[in-house]
């Protein structure tokens, strides 16, 4: 499921459809310029159809303790790629996400 969305009308896809299991696999972001010259995504049912996803960006998302919970990403209908400076940005989006993960995780440790 997605925390928070825009531009797309779906809130939720299956684990083995979704790009962010594949983001949170590895502590480094996952790009996929174009989904349909990707192996791992080409046949994937929400690049082939709605919403025809052709672009994935997504950064993990850490725990205090370092485990990865989630991953920060953008999506989009077209391929695209990143500059790094957009890239420099999506990582420090997904670091304030992670800072206002923390003081969660503490309010229901106490």
């Amino acid at each position: 499921w997605y925390k928070a969305h825009h531009g797309f009308e779906f809130s939720e896809t299956s684990r083995d459809m979704g790009f962010c299991s594949h983001a949170i696999l590895g502590d480094d972001p996952l790009i996929v310029n174009d989904t349909l010259r990707d192996d791992r995504f080409a046949d994937n049912p929400v690049v082939l159809g709605d919403p025809h996803v052709r672009f994935y960006a997504g950064v993990p998302l850490h725990a205090a303790d370092g485990a990865r919970v989630g991953a920060f990403c953008i999506v989009d209908s077209k391929p695209r790629t990143l500059t790094p400076a957009q890239l420099r940005m999506l990582q420090d989006l997904a670091r304030l996400v992670e800072e206002e993960l923390e003081p969660r995780s503490e309010a229901k440790a106490g």
